[in-house]
């Protein structure tokens, strides 16, 4: 056994190689121009090489550590095209020396631990066993590659299989330059030859650099990229793609994507379908694409799947391990949707399995019949001024008729913003009161339970439920007083914030829990009130509408009932982007009438960070300059509650004109004398969150406006916020907003348990969806714990993934 450096040697001769590796990716990056190291890297790498070598424990360590002088010695005297290869030789040598110091740097129990997983990892080579093997012991893997992968979450050689390209680009016949047509989008292999040249103009650096092939010359251009004058030289040999400019015998190709390629072409880099992989800096395409090959070669193949045999079959997937070669390496582009199709059900299966097992188990713990000796739609809907919708009529029944089963109702209500969602609730929350039983209603603003809790005073109020506020902005004795109520049975329905699932207060029965705007409490806090309970119904309530997908998704476990028609005589709120200018004259206009306006800034306070106003430095300046002599309000959550109250009151009293706001109005607030709403640095939100915006105006008879300033004039948030200006459909511009923002953004994914796929799109593979969520039922149905052979790996998968994993994103 070699003898062991001690502890303080071994992490001096750790710190000099990492301090010599430091350098070197960013050397490569600066066209290997010996820039980046002080005095030149041959100085700054012998310094370290000498201090590494001193600290080096044995012979054959310092061998390794020797073995870098020469390259780094010549490095600062060769020419650039010479050092790219000096420093590929000096990676390679490096990462030996690196190994070598990791192996001394351990006891000999550790070591031979070690040995023996690797010794595992070469007698056992399935996808099995890759879910176990270190990416370390994939051929080609380092312990710098391997800490560069660990960033993309890569620490098994599974994973390294799993790391799927982001796209793909077709090399299998590179376009020959005299084949090259105007406006084509084309690529093609060349050799560079002259010196790239820099030309500045006011906003952009053009680099020119010109290139050739067998068949002909072409210019290359280049935008903003001045680092490419030193790292594309004369003879270098490359893959360009990108729009092609032909003027007679003058060809030009605008430069979107580039490879180097090598004196002997990489067969992974050139002559196919190529794979484009996510990366993380220092990390290079054919580096992971030489890593990737490698796992392929030894973990692509066995009988390892998520995916029972029988459901593979019937849904004509490919096979696992198969998938996983063509997702990589594709044959076709029409091989790699076939791959990528079964791995997006690999994904989305256990997902959905997981759901239907959450569904079943919710339903066998046991709820408090709700059976009140009247229909609570019926009593209700004497008291309302207006007919009830066919689609509110339809939801309160499917609500109604859940809470009469002893097992608790689960169920999601969404829809678009003045459905009369609130209606809806009232009935839930009376029929509970009727049977007597009591119902807590959990919103996430104060001004928004203040809301509820006046609307529900004044309609069930008078119907002879004890309704009650609890939020934390009351007095401690006021909270006393109603957690006492609450404990004796005296409240019937209760309306609050986070205040509601706090220790101290508990129910005397709670049958029903209601969640409103449930993506702004975390999970833990949904399950904090239902379980102040025994088993009570649940009812979560959102006023943005969910695409069937992520209903699916987000929401499987729930039963759905959607609120698909507005009230009639809502009139349609007029959209458009505009001027500051343009907006605040609507206003006054609007103002001069009697009506009123909202002011939306995305901040409260000023952050350097951003470029918007904050609501209080806006509500300044617009009542000195814009709106100069009108009633300016302001109203933000950082204010205390009775000045929240107070502006809020003045506003629906009519006592000012414009109120300016965060989005705490986003939700609740009604307003019918409010007929403009004006959102500053409207770019800031997701459409779905403007449109619930907008919905704030347009609840009375006149009619209502609503202007989008927006703070870039860049073409992607012009086209954003055009698309709310074009339609009033709450489910197209949800969809939109899912497809715009993905699914995490959407629904907020720390707080939902959103999935971040790695290759499934739950835009692109609604079908897909459904399809996993009938074989997850019936799974589940036949064999709940999985014990079954057939699902065992299915079993492994949930397990050790926990879901499907944060990623990268779909293939696109």
């Amino acid at each position: 056994m070699a003898q062991h450096q001690d502890g303080s040697a071994a992490d001096r001769l750790r710190a000099a190689l990492e301090a010599l590796a430091r350098p070197l990716s960013w050397e490569e990056r600066a066209g290997c121009a010996d820039t980046v190291a002080r005095g030149g890297l041959t100085a700054y790498g012998l310094r370290w090489i000498d201090e590494a070598l001193a600290a080096a424990a044995d012979e054959p360590l310092r061998e390794a550590v020797e073995a870098l002088r020469a390259p780094v010695a010549r490095y600062s005297g060769a020419t650039p095209a010479e050092r790219r290869e000096l420093l590929r030789t000096i990676g390679d040598l490096l990462e030996r020396a690196q190994n070598a110091a990791a192996e001394h740097g351990r006891s000999w129990r550790e070591v031979a631990q070690q040995r023996d997983a690797a010794l595992d990892a070469r007698a056992i080579s399935d996808l099995r066993s890759a879910r176990r093997v270190s990416v370390k012991f994939v051929k080609g893997v380092g312990p710098r590659i391997a800490e560069l992968l660990s960033r993309l979450g890569v620490e098994t050689a599974y994973d390294l299989l799993t790391l799927f390209p982001r796209k793909y680009q077709d090399r299998r016949r590179p376009t020959p330059v005299a084949e090259l047509r105007d406006g084509d989008r084309a690529g093609t292999l060349l050799t560079i030859g002259a010196e790239p040249k820099a030309s500045r103009g006011r906003r952009v650096v053009t680099i020119r650099c010109a290139a050739y092939d067998d068949t002909g010359a072409v210019q290359l251009t280049w935008f903003n990229q001045p680092w490419l004058v030193d790292k594309l030289t004369r003879g270098t040999r490359l893959y360009a793609s990108g729009e092609v400019e032909r003027l007679g015998r003058n060809v030009t190709i605008r430069v979107d994507e580039y490879e180097i390629i090598g004196p002997t072409p990489d067969p992974l880099q050139i002559g196919r379908i190529v794979p484009v992989y996510p990366l993380t800096e220092g990390l290079a395409q054919a580096t992971v694409r030489r890593v990737v090959s490698q796992a392929i070669e030894r973990y692509a193949h066995g009988d390892y799947d998520p995916v029972p045999v029988e459901v593979c079959r019937r849904r004509g997937l490919l096979d696992h391990a198969q998938a996983i070669r063509s997702i990589h390496f594709p044959a076709s582009m029409e091989e790699q949707e076939e791959a990528r199709r079964g791995l997006a059900y690999r994904e989305l299966l256990p997902l959905q399995v997981e759901v239907a097992r959450r569904r079943r188990e919710d339903t066998l713990d046991e709820a408090v019949s709700v059976k009140p000796t009247e229909s609570a739609l019926a009593e209700l809907g004497r008291t309302l001024p207006f007919d009830l919708t066919r689609a509110q009529s339809r939801a309160a029944r499917q609500i109604l008729r859940d809470m009469t089963r002893r097992s608790p109702m689960n169920r999601l209500l969404h829809g678009d913003v003045g459905s009369g969602k609130t209606v809806v609730i009232m009935a839930a929350l009376l029929a509970v009161a009727r049977s007597g039983h009591q119902a807590a209603l959990m919103v996430p603003t104060e001004i928004l339970a203040q809301q509820h809790y006046r609307n529900l005073r004044r309609l069930l109020g008078g119907l002879g439920v004890e309704v009650d506020l609890l939020i934390g902005g009351l007095s401690t004795a006021a909270k006393e007083t109603v957690r006492g109520r609450l404990v004796s049975g005296l409240t019937d329905v209760v309306v609050g914030t986070h205040a509601l699932i706090q220790d101290p207060v508990a129910f005397r029965s709670l049958a029903l829990a209601v969640v409103d705007e449930q993506h702004r409490f975390g999970v833990a806090h949904r399950s904090d009130l239902v379980r102040k309970g025994r088993g009570p119904h649940f009812l979560v309530v959102t006023a943005t509408p969910i695409p069937r997908t992520l209903a699916l998704t987000v929401y499987g476990h729930l039963l759905v009932s959607v609120l698909d028609e507005l009230p009639p005589g809502r009139r349609p709120v007029m959209t458009k982007l505009a001027t500051r200018r343009t907006a605040y004259q609507l206003v006054r206009k609007e103002a001069e009438k009697g009506r009123q306006a909202y002011v939306i800034c995305p901040l409260i306070e000023p952050s350097e960070a951003l470029d918007c106003q904050a609501a209080a430095e806006l509500a300044e300046r617009l009542a000195a300059e814009e709106l100069s002599g009108l009633r300016i309000g302001l109203l933000h959550g950082r204010l205390k509650l009775e000045e929240r109250d107070r502006a809020m009151a003045e506003f629906v009293a009519g006592n000012s004109d414009a109120l300016v706001s965060t989005s705490v109005v986003e939700v609740g607030v009604d307003v019918p004398n409010a007929t403009v709403m004006v959102v500053e640095n409207a770019e800031r939100f997701g459409l779905a969150q403007l449109h619930q915006l907008r919905g704030r105006v347009g609840r009375g008879d006149a009619p209502s406006y609503c202007a989008l300033i927006s703070g870039t004039r860049t073409k992607e948030a012009r086209e954003r916020l055009t698309v709310l200006c074009g339609t009033t459909d709450g489910f197209k511009i949800a969809m939109e907003d899912l497809r715009l923002r993905g699914p995490g953004e959407f629904v907020g994914t720390r707080q939902s348990g959103m999935p971040d796929f790695r290759i499934a799109d739950v835009l692109r593979d609604v079908g897909l969806l459904e399809l996993a969520h009938e074989d997850a039922e019936a799974i589940i149905a036949r064999d709940k714990e999985l014990s079954l052979p057939e699902h065992a790996d299915m079993a492994e998968e949930m397990k050790t993934r926990g879901g499907p994993r944060s990623g990268p994103g779909p293939v696109g």
